[in-house]
């Protein structure tokens, strides 16, 4: 869609492109998280497969494309922190682009005013985990829905979603599905050769680490966790996201308004998604990551707004309406703009939930890592380093992505938060207080004798048992029968 370049035009369109590299930039940081990632990516390198400690099977990451497209990243830098940032950069350039090319000056200068006001979004434009790619996917689907694109990019972005993370498809399905049946578009080959890719991963998947789903679902998603708990963690953390990031909560609620208000057929698909999506999200009870789990929806919410024909407006209205906006927000809220290269906030409610860029960014921004010798200097990561100068070859942390990074291959790190443990993984939590996606299991006594000799040493007999069959799996060789048999049952009947 090509508009008229007039001066008003490249203004709108430089001052978008402006605000977006500036806040990127400015506000660009790497998680603790993310090292477990690169962990993972060192060991593929270093022969060993991408797994977390030696000699054992599991995926760590969450999202395949995601750590794919670091790993090729690792191709030409050894600097995983730098190529996390660059790789995050480019999907949030062409999504810009995309964007740009769809909607006309105006239209692009509010979506960049919104998600750059957006804590939740422009926190997890970098940070090196998978929103980046995230956001890349769900634009292009929405465009598609709304016609912006030819339908070709609905299968690709939603086939390339799933293999980004699975719960994309909540976001995503059932838009798919009232796209395709309502335009009666000839859909059934199409999708199923775009969904080539996901059939491939999950083959390999299930071949090589025994499971279809990545460790951190069944660590994070434990059973002995209520529905009623669930539900309470889950309001808190839109609680504390409409405390410290009121912008994206009013955005995701003033979606579906404007939608119906000016008759939005185009977007009712993506309203879909949005309900779906909270609805999830209650389901498995938030996040502890203030503002990640809400970066999607808030998005989706920011296309639907600015797809809307505000043609019957009047002009002088329109304006008026984001002038004073554009004055409230500035005023009365915080927002990235704000944050300065200094920025550190410890900012945490319910005792769960936390600003992750606060606490990290003095020590993980991109402007310390030109400033800081070594980078980087946090505490996790000085330990790291230890462990790796010490002849220990065993550890046992709840904290593990810096400690595991810049500690050997070689040397073994046991976390309880069982994310990286396909063993731990399968027990149930121990206590009641959680936080959000951190549910800590008590070490089985001889456990970690049964990890060192690969044989089961605990003194409990149904523990011995459910050992054998996860060591059975990931530890011993691929293409052994009994491995075959015990993958085929374990995932159709369960571990038991």
């Amino acid at each position: 869609m090509s508009f008229r370049k007039s001066p008003l035009n490249l203004f709108l369109i430089t001052c978008g492109w402006i605000m977006f590299m500036g806040i990127f930039f400015k506000n660009a940081w790497v998680t603790e998280d993310a090292y477990i990632n690169f962990r993972s990516i060192e060991q593929l390198y270093a022969g060993n497969g991408p797994n977390w400690n030696p000699g054992e099977r599991v995926q760590v990451f969450t999202s395949p494309l995601w750590f794919g497209l670091l790993a090729f990243g690792r191709l030409f830098s050894r600097d995983l922190f730098l190529v996390s940032i660059f790789t995050s950069f480019l999907c949030c350039f062409t999504l810009l682009l995309l964007v740009q090319r769809s909607f006309s000056p105006l239209k692009f200068f509010i979506f960049v005013l919104l998600i750059t006001l957006s804590q939740a979004i422009s926190d997890f434009m970098t940070g090196g985990l998978e929103n980046s790619l995230c956001y890349l996917l769900i634009t292009i689907f929405g465009l598609a829905i709304i016609g912006k694109l030819p339908t070709n990019y609905l299968f690709l972005s939603f086939s390339l979603a799933l293999i980004t993370r699975h719960d994309l498809a909540i976001i995503l399905i059932l838009p798919l599905i009232y796209y395709l049946y309502s335009r009666k578009v000839i859909w059934r080959l199409k999708l199923l050769s775009s969904l080539v890719p996901v059939f491939l991963w999950s083959f390999f998947s299930l071949f090589y680490y025994g499971s279809l789903f990545p460790n951190s679902y069944y660590a994070k998603l434990p059973e002995s966790i209520s529905s009623l708990g669930k539900i309470t963690n889950a309001g808190q953390y839109f609680h504390a996201s409409l405390v410290f990031d009121t912008i994206s909560i009013v955005l995701i609620f003033l979606a579906p308004i404007l939608c119906f208000r000016f008759k939005n057929k185009n977007s009712f698909p993506l309203l879909l998604g949005v309900f779906a999506n909270l609805i999830y999200l209650f389901s498995i009870g938030g996040d502890y990551m203030l503002g990640r789990f809400i970066a999607n929806l808030t998005l989706l919410a920011i296309i639907i707004i600015i797809t809307c024909d505000y043609s019957k407006l009047r002009i002088s209205t329109f304006y008026f309406s984001l002038t004073t906006i554009f004055i409230i927000v500035f005023s009365f809220t915080d927002n990235p703009y704000k944050t300065s290269l200094q920025y550190s906030s410890y900012r945490v409610m319910y005792n769960k939930i936390s600003d992750e860029r606060g606490i990290y960014f003095p020590h993980l921004s991109l402007s310390s890592y030109f400033t800081t010798i070594p980078f980087p200097n946090h505490p996790w990561a000085i330990a790291g380093r230890e462990f790796a100068a010490s002849s220990d070859l065993i550890k046992v942390s709840n904290v593990v992505g810096m400690l595991g990074y810049f500690a050997r291959l070689d040397q073994v790190i046991i976390d309880p938060l069982a994310i990286t443990s396909p063993f731990l993984a399968r027990l149930p939590s121990s206590g009641s207080n959680f936080t959000p996606g951190h549910y800590p299991r008590n070490l089985p006594d001889g456990y970690i004798e049964s990890f060192q000799l690969d044989l089961p040493r605990m003194k409990d007999s149904q523990l011995n048992e459910l050992y054998q069959k996860v060591s059975l799996i990931t530890r011993k060789p691929l293409l052994e029968k009994d491995r075959i048999k015990t993958i085929i049952k374990v995932n159709l009947f369960g571990y038991n």
